[in-house]
Formats: structure tokens, sequence, C-alpha cells
């Protein structure tokens, strides 16, 4: 044999015993991880800190409609659809079917080189935008959602170049909200941690204050109410120079703080934007595809934006994909014999695989009433949970919109710090057989688009026990 012959014999050697390593039957009947032989770097905390909390046997192996199931056999209500993606829950052949048949017949096409997108990439792109709120023309993918959002600032820029603007550079966000973790994304989201994880901020990038809707009469109905909704982004826009300014983004409903928008906040700030000159994006990475009980936030609130970004629920979760959504004016600054075209892009985008399995998924949306259930079952899960945690003096108001619901945990005197009461009631829900997000102070919910309302009482007995135990 050559050297390179006895290379690739090794090679192949250490991959067998690696498999054979993690093989079902022996991880089962391991009770901790070996930190040196555990070869996976994931999560946004110390891997010493994950792993020690955690052992093998708690490695998931299967799923099936809204429940996941790890090795030892223990079986979840997965109440953070993944990631907040699997919209129509696990074992869907409907959407498997399609992404093995597009695999078999054309694995992959390119669109951000050459001129030959697969056809089922561009008729998605056409079904897409079918369903998209009205405005949206055109269709952007990507392969996930920070990069959609990335996309989306980088496009904001470019556009107000390609019109005579390059002054406009500034980029407006809400503080608390989160936008990806790219270099700009992350930058570009308001919570405190960002500048403790990107100590050397890209320029040309503001916050601004959460709108204070309680005291908006256009927001509370109420006419003696005498705020502004818009006065605390007025107010920063005004500082920047409403010259300067080249997008203001938003997401629909928050989801760190669980903090839905208004319609009239909403209305108000395309009107402002209208008038001044910047453009309006909307985050619907995590609100998007039936979260808030419409296919995106723009279709619930009625107001739609000059660019919407999308991802998580596109594929129901089934493979990487994301889409930017843009109104034709946007679409047509890039495609004049004059000015910059848009560069940005990945090999990835628009995978022809991921766009079957999103095409089925659309439909799907749609056949099974996905919105409606919910709308329903979202109402039915916050009324639960207020009833149930009505006496619990650690629990903030229950906020929600659709299947986007979730609380603050407050701070009592003598009690552990918020992030770690948070993180304990998660491991409390887990212990219950329900899985919950935790972000910092906030317990933030958000199960398949499919559960039912059994399933759903499970949701709130479960979530209502295990924040009792750790609490009380």
């Amino acid at each position: 044999m050559t050297a390179v012959e006895i290379t690739a014999a090794n090679e192949l050697s250490a991959i067998d015993a690696a498999t054979a390593y993690w093989a079902n039957k022996d991880v089962a009947e391991r009770t901790e991880f070996d930190h040196a032989a555990y070869p996976l770097w994931h999560g946004q905390s110390k891997m010493r800190q994950r792993l020690d909390r955690s052992d093998p046997t708690h490695l998931l192996v299967r799923g099936d409609g809204c429940w996941v199931e790890d090795i030892a056999g223990r079986r979840y209500l997965d109440a953070r659809s993944g990631a907040c993606n699997m919209a129509l829950g696990y074992s869907r052949v409907d959407i498997v079917d399609a992404m093995a048949k597009q695999a078999a017949e054309l694995p992959f096409s390119c669109v951000i080189r050459y001129d030959q997108p697969a056809l089922t990439t561009v008729r998605y792109a056409a079904e897409l935008v079918a369903a998209a709120p009205p405005g949206l023309t055109r269709v952007r993918f990507t392969h996930m959602g920070s990069a959609s959002v990335e996309n989306a600032l980088h496009m904001s820029r470019l556009y107000h170049l390609n019109a005579g603007q390059p002054e406009r550079t500034w980029i407006i966000s809400l503080r608390y909200s989160f936008h990806g973790s790219t270099y700009l994304t992350l930058a570009a989201s308001g919570d405190d941690f960002v500048e403790k994880v990107v100590p050397v901020p890209p320029p040309h990038l503001a916050r601004t204050p959460v709108p204070a809707f309680a005291d908006c009469p256009g927001c509370t109905g109420d006419p003696t109410k005498t705020g502004d909704c818009t006065a605390a982004l007025r107010a920063t826009v005004d500082g920047i120079g409403a010259g300067q300014v080249a997008a203001f983004i938003v997401e629909p409903m928050m989801e760190g703080p669980v903090q839905p928008m208004t319609r009239h906040f909403l209305e108000s700030v395309r009107d402002l934007a209208r008038k001044l000159g910047f453009l309006v994006i909307y985050d619907e990475v995590t609100t998007g595809f039936g979260r808030l009980g419409a296919l995106f936030g723009a279709t619930h609130f009625g107001v739609s934006p000059d660019i919407l970004c999308s991802a998580k629920g596109i594929t129901a979760g089934y493979a990487p994909l994301g889409a930017v959504l843009v109104a034709e004016h946007v679409y047509q600054a890039f495609d004049q014999e004059t000015g910059i075209h848009f560069p940005n892009g990945s090999s990835s985008d628009g995978h022809p695989v991921s766009c079957a399995a999103a095409s089925v998924a659309l439909r799907a949306m749609y056949a099974e009433n996905v919105f409606e259930n919910a709308r329903e079952r979202g109402a039915q899960a916050v009324a639960g949970l207020r009833e149930g945690l009505a006496d619990n003096p650690a629990v903030g108001p229950i906020r929600g919109v659709g299947l986007l619901f979730g609380f603050e945990l407050l701070q009592l005197d003598g009690a552990p710090s918020v992030y770690e009461t948070t993180r304990r009631i998660q491991a409390a829900c887990m212990e219950l057989g329900v899985l919950v997000q935790h972000g910092g102070e906030y317990i933030v919910i958000y199960p398949p688009l499919v559960i039912d309302e059994r399933e759903t009482e499970i949701l709130v007995d479960r979530v209502v026990r295990g924040i009792g135990s750790v609490t009380r």
C-alpha cells in the first residue's frame, strides 16, 4: 500500500471506531459524558457546564408529532418546537418524501452563480410570493435566519446607495431585540450581552427603547392616554439625522421579552418611514410561517414592511432555508442599468431539497387549518397558565400571540439570580416531560402549530408544576 492508501485506511478505521463509540446501545449505558471524548461544540454557554448538568441518556433519537424521545426512551412534549422551527411537528412523511424525490432528481443547483436555478426553487419562490403580505413581490433565498437578516441590513444600505443617498447608513433596532448570531446581526440586536460578545461593533447601529404601548391612545384604544408610541423612535432618528437613517428593523413580536407590537405602532412606523425616507424591515425569523396564527406577523397585524426576513418554520424544520421578501421598489433599485447589484449570498441558498420541503409545508399549513389551530391552542394555553400561576409572585404578566407566549420571572428577596431560576425551571419542566425555552429572565413557549387540545392541557399542567417546584 502507498502512504496515501495507508493514511486513508487509518482514517476509515478511526471513523469506524467513532461510530462504534456512539452506538445507541453503548451510549444508553453511560451515566456521564467523557469531556475529552465528546466531539461536538454546541450551544451558547460553556461546554463543561452543559455536559456536567446532562448525561448521554438525554441525547435525542426520534420524534413523532409534538413529541421527541431520548436514547433512554423518555418522551418529552416539545414546547420549543426544536428551536421554534418544527412548525408541523415530527415524522411528516409528506415532507420527507418530497425531499427524497428532489434529492434523487436534482440534489443541488446554485442560485448565486450561473443562470440555471432549479425549477423547484423558482416554483416555490412563486408560491411564497403569492402568499406573501401585500406589496412584497420578490424573494431572495438564504440558508438560515441570521443570513436573512444580514441580507436585509446590507440590502437597506445598498438600496440607498443606488438611490443616490450614500449617507443613509444608520440602522435602528429596538432595545432587547434579537436579530441573529452573525457579526452584523448580533451587533444590531438590542440585548445587553451584545456589548460583551461584540466588543468592537460595526459602525452606524443604534438602539431605541421599546415603545410605551400602555401610554398610547392609538395602541390602547383609550383616548385619555397622552403618550406617543413612536416618540422614542422619532427621538432616535432626530438624534442621528433623518437623512442618515437607512432602516428600522423590528420583530412583530419580540421573542426575548415576549412583547408583541401593536398595529397602531407598525402603521405609525410605516408612515414615519415613508415621510422621512428610510426602509422598514420586519425580522420574522421567529414569527413567520404561522407562529402568530397567520402566515406572517405582517399578515396578523395587517401592515407590510419594505423587507421581510424569515426562516425557521419555512420548511417546518426539515431542512435549512431562509427567505427575504422585498417590495418591488427595493428589487428594482438593484435591477437598473446603473448602480451596484446585490452581492450577498452563499452556495446553499435556495437549496432545491429545502425548497421542496418548504413547498409541501406551505400547502399543509393552509390545508390543515394550522393558523386557526395556533390561535385557538395559544388562547387555551395562555388562559391556563394565567389561571395556574395567578398566585405565584415570581411570575410576571403572561403575554402571547398565537403559539408564541411566555412571561418574565421576577426577582424575589433572597432568591437565586433570575437567570439561574429560569434555567432551573427549564430543567424542572424537562424532568416532568416538557421542553421549554429560557432566555435570561424569561420563559418562552412555542410548541408545534399542530399541538392539539389534550396536549395543550398537558403542556399547561407540567409547566405550572415545573415552575411551582422551583419558585415556591
